[in-house]
């Protein structure tokens, strides 16, 4: 039996066996801060079928990852955690006309 597709508004860092739906909207690489030619992170706004959304297009099922407070003064988005993916999290394309194609509904 296939595990539930969970909505990015009912995540908390309780959990790590969450599985979500998303739309990559936006994607950019961070560079260190010593050594601009090196990529400390990649950052990415993701969106779900509510229009609910993290952080170009691409839909995609991301499972097996955890859960940070998103704290800081960059925030990409007003959601309580950002996503941590880990070496165990999967993510694989999948085929979804009902994710919007841009934007974030306020949350």
């Amino acid at each position: 039996m296939a595990q539930s597709i969970n909505m990015i508004n009912d995540l908390t860092p309780i959990n790590e066996n969450w599985r979500i739906k998303i739309r990559i909207i936006r994607l950019w690489e961070v560079p260190n801060y010593n050594n601009p030619n090196v990529v400390d992170s990649i950052e990415l706004v993701l969106v779900d079928e509510k229009g609910q959304g993290y952080k170009q297009g691409s839909c995609r099922i991301i499972a097996k990852f955890g859960l940070i407070s998103n704290v800081g003064k960059h925030r990409a988005t007003n959601h309580s955690y950002k996503l941590n993916f880990f070496f165990k999290t999967v993510v694989r394309e999948c085929e979804d006309v009902h994710l919007p194609l841009q934007g974030l509904n306020s949350i």
